[in-house]
């Protein structure tokens, strides 16, 4: 296990890459657990995954997530219609100067107030300063789920999961 301020690396000998990891990150975007709690979390991914490489990663600000593909819409989570994309790409571009931590915003289509991390993605994603990756997981939804549930109860913060694939 390799260890420094911002990120712990489980790498097994057996470990491959083929551009496919799966991600767990907290739906609270600044959510930030104790370095003690960051590695017993990494203990137990490497439990359910002991070939795999295990990255957990504290970024100093807030990043955008998603799978990589399939990302075509964004939908409003007060009214459900989809967004136009120009107007989330404006969205985010705001958001960014502040490194996403305003993401505040009121939504066109139905004048309500929301925030971007609140949007309905069409892929899964989303914003964290932390993540844990699962570099080339097999994808196996139920093994996902319970690891997900593990790492909840550990955390004590509800978790996204991401099936990435760049």
């Amino acid at each position: 296990m390799a260890k420094n301020k911002n990120e712990i690396v489980v790498k097994p000998k057996e470990a491959t890459y083929s551009g496919h990891s799966l991600l767990f990150y907290p739906y609270e975007a600044k959510f930030i657990p104790s370095s003690t709690l960051q590695t017993e979390a990494v203990d137990i991914v490497v439990s359910e995954f002991p070939y795999n490489e295990v990255i957990s990663i504290l970024k100093e600000k807030i990043q955008f997530h998603t799978s990589g593909q399939g990302f075509e819409s964004v939908s409003c989570p007060k009214c459900g219609q989809v967004m136009e994309m120009d107007y989330w790409s404006e969205l985010m571009s705001i958001a960014y100067e502040s490194y996403f931590e305003n993401m505040e915003m009121i939504s066109l289509c139905c004048g309500e107030e929301t925030a971007i991390n609140d949007l309905v993605y069409n892929d899964n994603s989303g914003f964290s300063q932390y993540f844990i990756e699962v570099v080339d997981a097999e994808f196996e939804e139920e093994k996902a789920d319970r690891l997900k549930h593990r790492l909840e109860t550990k955390l004590k913060t509800q978790l996204q999961i991401i099936w990435v694939s760049i």
